[in-house]
């Protein structure tokens, strides 16, 4: 039986051979990566070599037919424009009068009292904050104490920093995009006023990026999922030779599963599409730092990035899952509202977000509750796949990486069957936790 598709493992494999014997999936899936490693974080002999690095898998891309400038500057542009939110955010929350800061260990984003320090050299973070001055809609209700308020300023700041700077990211040197480099004041005026390319190239672009280098249809835009259809029943072009697009075989019926779906759910797709690519980037930066406030207990603060996930999106079932997860620890009744609709949502992962609902119930002393729902929902097609989750140790929660996803709900409803007194039970499912 075939595997089934992952574009980051597919990369993995060809990382040991020369890029010119790679897969067109593990070209997009490198460049991709190399181009959101921020290079302000890094010492110049690295960032050297990931320039080189970028230009060759870039130049790899189009002797094979698909244009790696137009790839990067069209169909990664609005994730490169995400790339510039790490050292531009802290000072839009800071603005509203919320407490933000750059951890000067890590590039990501970190609430206040984590860290002080900006990781990003001051000639480029300075630089874009004075470009950026005179053009984010903040100074007007500045110190609210309302957090949708401040969610709501700084999304329209996202939004002003797309109508910038991807202008910038269409028309500027490509070593300028690559390195982050700001232009100049007279330049930049210069690409804001000229007219922007045809949306339907940011999509057509967008969709070779996608199809090349993400996973899960569920990550696709709807534009790519259309363009896909579209082209399996010979009504669009491909965005690159055949011999490419074979590369990854996208299966028409789960193509056509995940069309319906969006079409009888909720819109998730409000937003232009450079304030998705955005939005994309930020999301995975907010993750990884949610974890380092997760491990030092600081689950309000971490909670709060999700929610302000939630306002540019409520139909992210990943954000409704994560804000739940984020607050299990200190308050397990507020945190299920979230888990459950994150479920209602279609979360990707299923066994996940039904041992976190499960828990919820467990630590509140809801054993029967924990038990029927596991009962319930034990059989959901999800993989047995690892995770990070909340384990009780010692009678006190602990956060454990890359955990049995599958082995812990068995031991959840274990546990559940041995408080209930439930001892045929307790032992069907401690046989399943072994």
């Amino acid at each position: 039986m075939d595997r089934p598709f992952d574009a980051r493992r597919e990369m993995l494999i060809d990382s040991n051979q020369p890029p010119h014997e790679w897969r067109p999936v593990s070209l997009v899936v490198a460049l991709r990566a190399a181009l959101l490693q921020e290079p302000t974080t890094l010492p110049l002999p690295v960032n050297n070599h990931r320039q080189r690095t970028i230009r060759a898998i870039m130049d790899e891309l189009t002797n094979r037919g698909l244009d790696g400038d137009s790839l990067v500057r069209f169909g990664m542009g609005p994730e490169i424009v995400g790339a510039i939110l790490e050292f531009l955010i802290p000072d839009w929350f800071a603005t509203t009068g919320f407490d933000v800061s750059v951890s000067a260990s890590r590039s990501t984003l970190a609430i206040a009292g984590t860290a002080q320090a900006t990781s990003a050299p001051r000639d480029i973070s300075t630089d874009w904050r004075r470009l950026m001055e005179t053009r984010l809609p903040l100074a007007s209700e500045a110190g609210s104490e309302d957090p949708q308020q401040v969610f709501r300023q700084v999304q329209a700041c996202m939004l002003a920093l797309a109508q910038t700077a991807l202008p910038w990211v269409m028309a500027a040197p490509l070593d300028d995009v690559i390195a982050l480099r700001p232009p100049p004041e007279e330049s930049l005026q210069v690409y804001v006023s000229s007219p922007g390319p045809d949306p339907d190239l940011l999509d057509e672009y967008r969709w070779a990026v996608e199809r090349f280098s993400t996973t899960l249809l569920t990550d696709w835009s709807t534009s790519s999922l259309h363009r896909e259809h579209r082209w399996l029943m010979n009504l669009h072009p491909a965005p690159c030779c055949v011999e490419m697009m074979d590369d990854r075989l996208v299966p028409l019926t789960d193509l056509q599963a995940e069309i319906a779906h969006r079409a009888t759910t909720p819109s998730r797709e409000g937003q232009p599409v450079q304030m998705a690519g955005m939005a994309g980037t930020l999301s995975a930066k907010m993750h990884e730092q949610a974890l380092e406030l997760l491990r030092e207990n600081q689950f309000r603060a971490a909670a709060t990035l999700f929610e302000f996930a939630l306002s540019q999106n409520p139909e992210d079932a990943g954000a409704a899952n994560n804000l739940g997860f984020c607050l299990v620890p200190e308050d397990p009744r507020a945190a299920l509202p979230h888990l459950n609709r994150a479920a209602l949502l279609g979360y990707p992962h299923p066994l996940i977000n039904l041992y976190n609902r499960a828990l919820c119930h467990s630590l509140l002393g809801e054993h029967r509750s924990t038990l029927a729902l596991i009962e319930a929902e034990w059989a959901v097609d999800s993989p047995s796949e690892g995770a990070f989750l909340w384990t009780q140790v010692d009678g006190a929660l602990r956060l454990v990486e890359h955990v049995d996803v599958r082995r812990n709900v068995a031991v959840l409803a274990a546990s559940a069957a041995d408080s209930l007194g439930q001892r045929e039970d307790q032992a069907r499912w401690d046989r399943l936790a072994a």
